[in-house]
């Protein structure tokens, strides 16, 4: 079976990859495995060089993973006989990977969204003609906020997230100028809470693919596909299994940061929270707070 788009999906942390995931899997040809396979995180460039023995290796360790982290089967027999049919390539390694997964969710374009990769969309659109990148990202307040409830990091390690959403958008502006629209899609968290029909509809315009009603309906997303292979939504603020829209959640970081918290987000993130339409929350700071920032 050959599938059609291939799609990688990033952004940083906490910028709304579950909800995407969701919706795009309730499209009856769309798969998107959401932070399971990893490609460029465990597999991309750590086998080389590639051999028979490198690429069973490579997909021995995505099996025991897939297996121990998330409790789904990956036969590596199947997917090498594949591979070497096609060459023993890193693009070809990845479309097999993922392609064996299509088989059992009865899909023909798969995809995969993965966090913190966004340096990886160049390579990504390279790897493959028919290739789709999309491009999360979402207020630095917000993101601030949600990480700041589940981050174990000591000390003010949380703050890192700051940096992260500096380095992506920067990524941002530059593909957007230097990759073809039909192969890269910038996508605000906020724009999908607030008009889902019309960015959606967009969402499928980018893929090829015909809009289909129940990307829009949270209540039957779980139902089309087996649990174990999708991201169970979190929020930070609203607990667990929270699914659909809602702009109430673009809103929750005024509740949970400082003050201080958020004068350093909008002073190190301010030209680009501008350019991207962010309003600020105050004109002003007292000085202790932008000392203790």
């Amino acid at each position: 079976m050959e599938s059609k788009s291939r799609i990688l999906a990033t952004g940083t942390m906490r910028t709304g990859g579950s909800l995407l995931s969701n919706v795009m899997c309730a499209h009856s040809k769309i798969f998107v495995f959401g932070e399971r396979f990893h490609f460029f995180r465990f597999c991309y460039n750590r086998y080389n060089p590639l051999t028979e023995k490198s690429v069973n290796r490579l997909l021995e360790h995505q099996r025991l993973r897939l297996l121990c982290r998330f409790k789904i089967d990956f036969d590596v027999d199947v997917v090498f006989m594949s591979i070497k049919k096609r060459g023993l390539t890193y693009p070809i390694i990845f479309d097999e990977g993922m392609k064996f997964f299509l088989t059992h969710c009865n899909r023909s374009i798969w995809g995969e969204y993965t966090a913190m990769q966004w340096r990886d969309i160049p390579a990504f659109v390279q790897m493959f003609p028919n290739s789709r990148a999309i491009h999360l990202y979402r207020d630095p307040r917000s993101v601030l906020s949600s990480w700041k409830r589940l981050s174990f990091a000591p000390s003010s390690q949380y703050l890192n997230p700051i940096f992260n959403w500096i380095d992506s958008m920067n990524c941002v502006k530059r593909y957007s100028d230097e990759l073809s629209n039909e192969k890269y899609l910038p996508l605000s968290y906020e724009s999908i809470m607030k008009d889902p029909r019309q960015v959606v509809e967009g969402l499928c315009k980018f893929v090829n693919v015909d809009f289909e009603e129940e990307m829009l309906l949270p209540e039957t997303w779980h139902a089309r596909l087996p649990q174990n292979m999708l991201i169970n939504p979190r929020s930070a603020h609203e607990g667990q299994n929270i699914r659909g829209f809602s702009t109430s959640r673009t809103q929750n970081w005024k509740k949970n940061l400082e003050e201080w918290e958020i004068a350093l987000v909008e002073h190190l993130c301010h030209d680009l929270m501008e350019e991207f339409g962010y309003d600020f929350y105050k004109d002003k700071y007292s000085i202790s707070d932008i000392k203790k920032g």
